[in-house]
C-alpha cells in the first residue's frame, strides 16, 4: 500500500522543500535585513512592494494597521529581480 500525502513534507526545522531554493533565500534576506516578522514577510505581495520610492508596505494581521520599511540598497536589486520574474510568469 503506497502512503499518499497531502501536505508538503517539512525537514526538522519545519520548513517544506518544495518551495524552490531563491524563494527560501529572498525570505531569509528579507527577514535578515528589514526585522519583519516571519509572517509579515509571508503575507507580502506584489502590491506591497514600491521600488521606486524603496519602500515596504507592511500590514498587521492583529491590529490591521500598516507601517512602511525602507528597503535597504542589496535588498532593492533581489527584490527588482523578483517583482519583475514573478510578474513575467504569473497567470494574469
Amino acid at each position: 500500500m503506497t502512503k499518499i500525502t497531502t501536505t508538503p513534507s517539512l525537514d526538522r526545522t519545519g520548513f517544506s522543500h518544495q518551495l524552490p531554493e531563491r524563494y527560501f533565500y529572498l525570505m531569509v534576506f528579507l527577514l535578515m535585513s528589514t526585522g519583519l516578522r516571519l509572517r509579515e514577510v509571508l503575507d507580502l505581495k506584489t502590491e506591497s512592494t514600491d521600488l521606486d520610492q524603496r519602500i515596504l508596505t507592511v500590514t498587521s494581521r492583529k491590529t490591521r494597521t500598516t507601517r512602511q520599511v525602507s528597503i535597504a540598497p542589496d535588498l532593492h536589486g533581489i527584490l527588482a529581480t523578483h517583482v519583475q520574474e514573478y510578474t513575467h510568469v504569473r497567470p494574469r
